[in-house]
């Protein structure tokens, strides 16, 4: 009997040092792993490909890519702080829905709030697209407005599929 008792202690001891060092490795990965492993790191920016976009296909010329550049900063800065007014509500209106029991005239207004933020959200990224149309010389819009209805048609294909 103490001899099973030993042979069960050493098992578990392996298992847990086994264990131990595989945690230890997978945390060691995780903390130090190389930024340029990141798929973050190796995803093109979205502001640098719709600048190019701009330049190769459109044919904006510098003046127009400063105007881009300005006004794409300008939606960031906008965007974020929508992003945490939103955040910060969510939390209040979770609140209100706990505190309403979950009522089905609670779910409503949450509902209801959620969409117009979604609204306002779409809105501010339509009046952007509309303020990069804007910056187009005439001679530009009709390749511009071309190939942004092939965007979007290509998702909205995907949809569909």
């Amino acid at each position: 009997m103490i001899t099973n008792n030993k042979n069960q202690r050493k098992v578990l001891l392996i298992a847990i040092t086994i264990l131990l060092a595989v945690n230890i490795v997978l945390l060691s990965f995780l903390l130090f792993k190389k930024e340029g492993n990141s798929k973050e790191h190796n995803r093109p920016d979205r502001k640098a490909m719709i600048s190019n976009f701009l330049k190769t296909d459109v044919g904006f010329d510098q003046s127009q890519l400063l105007q881009y550049d300005t006004a794409s900063n300008l939606y960031r800065n906008k965007m974020k702080s929508l992003f945490e007014s939103f955040g910060a509500n969510k939390n209040y209106q979770l609140k209100k829905l706990v505190d309403g029991d979950f009522n089905d005239s609670s779910m409503q207004k949450l509902g209801d709030e959620s969409a117009a933020n979604h609204k306002t959200m779409e809105i501010n990224k339509l009046i952007h697209l509309k303020n990069i149309r804007a910056l187009c010389k005439p001679n530009q819009l009709a390749t511009f407005d071309s190939l942004f209805t092939k965007v979007f048609g290509r998702k909205e294909e995907g949809v569909k599929k």
